[in-house]
């Protein structure tokens, strides 16, 4: 869906729906974000799994 431009990498704004705790017992969050092309023509909303370490509240550097 993005073909030549690629994915943009950096952060990215999410919100998050649910935490999970694995069979290990990681705590992961399940989180919806959109992906978007490197040249912003093109977006993906997603909901994914982001290890806990991933995660921090807005405004959090």
């Amino acid at each position: 869906w993005c073909r030549a431009y690629g994915v943009g990498g950096g952060r990215v704004r999410g919100l998050l729906q649910a935490w999970v705790m694995s069979s290990t017992g990681d705590w992961w969050a399940l989180v919806d974000l959109t992906l978007v092309s490197s040249n912003g023509r093109t977006t993906l909303p997603v909901r994914q799994l982001v290890h806990k370490n991933a995660v921090r509240p807005a405004g959090e550097a």
